[in-house]
């Protein structure tokens, strides 16, 4: 196992749901994940949503991911069922 490589996609698959909730706060509880790309150097997102998303929604969005990275909250895993 490439650690280095596993760790990078780690925080970017969090960095997943992190932005998957500001969007859900900013935007509307309707906000659906359609899709992802989770690299070790970048990550994709894919929405749904009624209209494109302005660039003052596009920088609430980020800067509440921001907020909750900055606060180095533990992260914990739950196994739920499908």
């Amino acid at each position: 196992v490439d650690h280095a490589r596993r760790s990078k996609l780690r925080a970017n698959h969090s960095a997943t749901h992190l932005i998957h909730e500001a969007l859900r706060e900013v935007l509307g509880t309707h906000v659906a994940q359609k899709g992802s790309l989770v690299a070790p150097e970048r990550l994709r997102f894919d929405i749904s949503h009624n209209k494109p998303i302005s660039s003052e929604e596009l920088e609430d969005v980020e800067r509440m991911a921001n907020e909750i990275v900055v606060q180095n909250s533990p992260v914990t895993t739950r196994l739920m069922s499908v």
